[in-house]
């Protein structure tokens, strides 16, 4: 079939091509055929100097107290590593550095001098140095604020967000869509700004401090209160806090210790009164509020250690703020950093240059890999040791202490966390069939509108389910060329499987609709899939090129058949910012876009062209139906009707295939857009199969 309508101007093709990008980060653990690689950074340091040089024969190591063969060695140096290709760096050598605000024993000045550290810090790391930031509150607990991420946009919104609550200022309110659940966007730029208070993060604590409240500030008004009968009854209602503090630090380390890489905990603390830890009579040994409040201070030390953290503790206050009293407030802050090999900063003027020891020490990184096999999906800690040989005396070895195996029943934090770390990096598994439709639209301020459908077949969905409930989560995160999150979609729904099953079983898909406001470039989309209940899930990449659609020149968006069976279709629900559904015909009539379409004989199916200034003159377009080598079949295909030009110019043709006389196999539809010389300047097409007649 060939169609000539008179069309003028052009646009970039949009089609999902072969995307260049950097190589992502890896993780931990990769399954090959029942044997697991464990992947072990390891600095070497020599006179606070990083050691290079060395080979794997400098190395040996340990799986419990077991020696294991090296099945991998590489060398990561940061000085050398290109600052424009942070993703080169894999994630087992990366950095991680989790800056933690306290905001229960932090007046509202030091947090303000904390967040001007947290900029400062920032700006000193190297371009793969992986970034999360959280906070402690009295009422919310230990909360995650940003997830890790090389971002340093997302990172910096945090701290203005912050900041501006700290100010007084009325925070803005998010204008588009709801908060990222896995906590990787908190801020999409001027026009669709997702700031800290619209993500919750620390809000009641933070608005305290914003409206004038004594806030932290009425921590040391307790202490201060030292008169008679009260003296003991505060220091137990600080015990109370410190206590509530740590354990939540300790819950907080436990539920990242499954991550990658080097791990830094910078702690933003002004401390607690080190008379917390004594009793009545100044003994801090004996049972008691004391021992209590040490004793959950060691526990949340011991949890750092044991999942490989090294914690600097940040002391904000300035010189002249120090007292006799105020100086006992270094004990807990020490406590937090010299057990883990960490280093306590106080009154410092750039924390950037004040931990650049650190941060040269750390530049340089062996990293070990070993093989073992069938490791339970149980998330038990397993300890590592690393020993030298053949290095000159002097020279210390860092590496984490162990590695967690996984944890299918992960929740809360470290299901967020590990989740978030799957996405971003380039791991495809998983069983469950997905496909995809993309179709760009036009959106305001030079952004594209990629329409996003994602369906995997009903029956796969429900294999492995138990009871009358299923809970399905769906994420799609474009990540752009930097390696940063542009735009994402997060679905979370539980399936009602007693009445939805059946019809489910018999052929109905399950599908996600949700959009993504982009501007031009090339991105992957990270697409994933998940049964909460079993854990079975598909975790892909999609290439994803977004054109440009600005201007008068026309394009083609997408070709797309109309689906004999609804689907189970779940999209954003219905509000002032519900994504309009741009699968219509007629008079605003819904379609479903059928995404694996097989014809049948006698069935004449209905198909849909969408596309930008169609209607233009000076230019060809042809639509044919191809045979799987391309050859051209004719006479199967006809124009019916189209679409008013919609006020975004976006255009609609309707067709008809009539499958009679084709044989059974694989076939291509093909739409394309010449100029009048025959140069193909845009082009979509649609792969459908023809069944065998019954």
């Amino acid at each position: 079939m060939f169609i000539s309508k008179a069309l003028s101007g052009m646009a970039c093709l949009f089609l999902p091509s072969l995307l260049l990008a950097q190589e992502p980060p890896a993780k931990t653990f990769r399954d090959t055929a029942n044997v697991v690689v464990i992947e072990v950074p390891v600095n070497v340091v020599a006179g606070g100097k990083p050691v290079r040089g060395l080979t794997s024969a400098n190395f040996r190591v340990f799986d419990g107290r077991k020696e294991q063969a090296l099945a991998g060695f590489e060398v990561i140096d940061l000085e050398v590593a290109s600052s424009a290709q942070p993703a080169a760096v894999p994630a087992p050598a990366r950095r991680r550095f989790l800056l933690f605000f306290d905001l229960a024993f932090t007046p509202r000045a030091d947090l303000s001098r904390s967040l001007a550290a947290a900029r400062e810090l920032l700006g000193g790391l190297h371009p793969a140095d992986v970034v999360a930031l959280a906070a402690y509150s009295r009422g919310r607990g230990a909360e995650l604020l940003l997830n890790f991420t090389t971002d340093r946009r997302q990172a910096t919104a945090v701290l203005d967000g912050v900041a501006a609550v700290l100010d007084g200022k009325t925070p803005r309110r998010s204008q588009t869509g709801g908060r990222d659940p896995l906590r990787l966007v908190v801020d999409q730029g001027t026009d669709l700004a997702l700031d800290v208070t619209a993500h919750d993060l620390a809000g009641e604590e933070l608005a305290d401090l914003a409206v004038g409240s004594r806030g932290t500030a009425g921590m040391a008004e307790i202490l201060a209160d030292r008169s008679g009968l009260n003296v003991e009854r505060n220091r137990d209602r600080v015990r109370s806090y410190f206590r509530g503090m740590s354990e939540a630090l300790g819950q907080f380390a436990a539920a990242t210790g499954g991550l990658d890489g080097r791990r830094f905990f910078v702690f933003f603390s002004r401390g607690v009164d080190g008379s917390i830890f004594t009793d009545s009579s100044g003994q801090s040994g004996s049972v008691g509020g004391g021992s209590s409040a040490r004793g959950s201070l060691a526990k949340a030390i011991d949890e750092f250690r044991r999942t490989g953290w090294e914690i600097h503790s940040v002391d904000p206050r300035r010189p002249e703020g120090a007292s006799a009293d105020s100086l006992q407030a270094v004990d807990s802050l020490l406590s937090f950093a010299k057990d883990t090999g960490g280093s306590l900063y106080r009154y410092f003027g750039n924390l950037g240059t004040a931990m650049d020891e650190m941060l040269e020490r750390s530049a340089v990184t062996y990293l070990l890999a070993f093989q073992i096999e069938n490791v339970r999906q149980d998330g038990a800690f397993h300890p590592i040791k690393v020993e030298l040989r053949g290095v000159p005396g002097g020279a210390k070895v860092f590496h984490r202490s162990g590695y967690s195996a996984p944890d299918a029943s992960q929740s809360g934090i470290a299901r967020v966390v590990t989740t978030a770390e799957r996405l971003l990096s380039a791991e495809e598994s998983g069983d469950l069939p997905l496909r995809s439709l993309l179709m760009p639209i036009r959106a305001p301020g030079g952004l594209v509108r990629m329409a996003v459908l994602l369906e995997t077949p009903g029956a796969e969905l429900l294999a492995g389910a138990k009871g009358e409930e299923l809970g399905i989560e769906a994420y799609a995160y474009a990540i752009d060329e930097r390696g940063d999150v542009a735009d994402f979609l997060a679905q979370q729904v539980t399936l009602d499987v007693g009445r939805l099953g059946e019809e489910m079983l018999a052929g109905k898909s399950f599908d996600v609709f949700s959009d993504l406001s982009l501007p031009p470039g090339k991105y992957r989309l990270r697409v994933l899939l998940r049964q909460k209940e079993t854990g079975r899930q598909l975790l892909r990449t999609l290439p994803l090129e977004v054109p440009d659609l600005e201007g008068d020149a026309p394009s083609l968006s997408a070709l797309m058949m109309v689906a004999r069976k609804e689907p189970l279709l779940i999209r954003e629900k219905a509000g002032p910012n519900a994504v309009p559904y741009p699968f219509v015909v007629g008079e605003g009539q819904e379609f479903f876009p059928d995404l694996a379409p097989v014809l049948e004989a006698g069935a004449t199916r209905r198909l849909t062209l969408f596309g930008y200034g169609l209607q233009q003159k000076g230019y060809k377009l042809s639509i044919e139906l191809q045979k799987a080598g391309g050859e051209k079949v004719e006479g199967n295909l006809k124009l019916v009707g189209a679409a008013p030009t919609e006020p975004d110019g976006l255009d609609r043709l309707y067709l008809l295939l009539d499958p009679g006389g084709l044989t059974p196999g694989a076939y291509r539809l093909e739409a394309r857009i010449e100029t009048a010389d025959g140069g193909v300047v845009s082009k979509t097409a649609l792969g459908i199969a023809v069944g065998s007649p019954n």
